[in-house]
Formats: structure tokens, C-alpha cells, sequence
């Protein structure tokens, strides 16, 4: 009776190890959670675009109509499109 494999250390270890494997996928959900945006971003696709800025300065009241048409026109046309 009592004659285990588990001693005190092994009881610690099996714990640190638990901790640690608990820490490295909270870090890796929170690093999908914070840069989804920047990744879309990056494609092209999300709200710091230079047509995402554009729609926003144009909701805002910053720009006109015209200009934004014309920056849109320039846009498309780098993009070659």
C-alpha cells in the first residue's frame, strides 16, 4: 500500500507541466484572437485598405463624393483594375 510511481516530485512536475501546456494555448488563442485583423488587413481585404480609409473619410463627411471617386478611380487604377 502506497507504493506508487507518483512521489512528491512527480505530483510537481505533472503540475508545472499542466501550467505551462495551459499557458502555451491560451497564448496561441489569444495571438488568432488580436491579429485576425491585421492579417486581413494585410490582404487587402480589411479596414486599414486604402479603400476601407477611403469609404470611412467619405462616411465621415472628410471628402466629397468627386474626390472620392477620383481617389477610388487612382486606386483602381495602381491596382490594375
Amino acid at each position: 500500500m502506497g507504493d506508487h510511481d507518483m512521489n512528491g516530485w512527480g505530483w510537481a512536475m505533472m503540475s508545472i507541466w499542466m501550467v505551462l501546456l495551459l499557458g502555451v494555448i491560451g497564448v496561441v488563442f489569444w495571438w488568432v484572437a488580436t491579429s485576425n485583423g491585421r492579417v486581413a488587413a494585410s490582404i487587402g481585404g480589411g479596414e486599414d485598405s486604402a479603400r476601407g480609409i477611403l469609404d470611412r473619410r467619405l462616411a465621415r463627411g472628410e471628402i466629397g463624393i468627386d474626390e472620392h471617386e477620383r481617389a477610388l478611380g487612382a486606386i483602381n487604377k495602381r491596382d490594375g483594375k
